[in-house]
């Protein structure tokens, strides 16, 4: 129900400018809060990241795609002896994976969820999301920020952090989301380069990452949710720097014979 304030009558606003209440002579006047809508758009660009001096550098991600990864070989040949067309199977995946990381972004960030076409894809997340607001719950998480785009200046490489999120004790975690069905061992390595380059670009607002998480939420029904802590934070990124070192020179002879 609309009510005219009366003459003199002034706003209320949140932290973010928005209007919430109108305070007249006598009485406060609240207006109902919209949500903000999270529309999914599995169409939008991949991020192309860059330094300050405007170089392209490779992502954290396509960096680690030179380890080799025998587990998906095994897969592969599995699938294919089951007559299961992995092309087919891995795309339905990717938008399951897609849509579950959208869902769960609108759910930290407060925002109801819009999928769009996408619509039938919503049963096939529903356990995987609700094994993830449980948790979050019982955390007593306060979000920060997500999809944080990090580019550092000293590693060459950027990367896109799943979520930032404030503990009950004031420590901010790094929380990186998993669908698949189990936990790489880069998984590791990615997220303590995340969290290094946080600090790296965070120092002068003297903002730190604490600790780092890998959370696999699974995407079957029977799935359990994993939580693991990353711990050895200096040995991988010292590794890390291994691999980007060797980067530039594969791709100079990878396509030599």
């Amino acid at each position: 129900m609309k009510t005219q304030p009366k003459t003199g009558a002034h706003t209320l606003q949140n932290e973010r400018g928005e209007v919430v209440a109108v305070v007249g002579h006598a009485a406060v006047y609240e207006l109902p809060v919209q949500r903000p809508v999270y529309r999914l758009n599995l169409q939008k660009p991949h991020t192309i990241y860059r330094t300050r001096d405007g170089v392209r550098v490779p992502s954290v991600t396509t960096v680690l795609g030179l380890i080799d990864k025998p587990q998906l070989v095994r897969w592969a040949n599995r699938m294919g002896l089951e007559g299961i067309d992995t092309e087919k199977f891995v795309d339905r995946a990717a938008d399951v994976g897609t849509i579950t990381h959208a869902r769960i972004q609108a759910f930290v960030e407060g925002a109801d969820f819009d999928p769009g076409e996408y619509v039938g894809f919503m049963p096939a997340t529903e356990a995987a999301f609700q094994r993830f607001v449980t948790w979050w719950g019982q955390e007593g998480y306060t979000h920060v920020e997500s999809e944080r785009v990090l580019v550092s200046e000293i590693l060459r490489t950027g990367g896109t952090a799943d979520h930032i999120a404030r503990r009950r004790d004031g420590e901010l975690d790094l929380l990186d989301i998993k669908t698949g069905r189990r936990i790489y061992g880069q998984a590791g390595v990615q997220v303590s380069i995340y969290r290094a380059i946080y600090n790296e670009v965070m120092e002068e607002q003297e903002m730190r990452i604490d600790r780092a998480y890998v959370i696999r939420v699974g995407h079957e029904q029977d799935d359990e949710l994993q939580i693991r802590e990353v711990l050895h934070h200096q040995e991988h990124v010292e590794f890390f720097i291994h691999i980007r070192e060797a980067y530039p020179r594969w791709q100079r002879i990878s396509n030599r014979y």
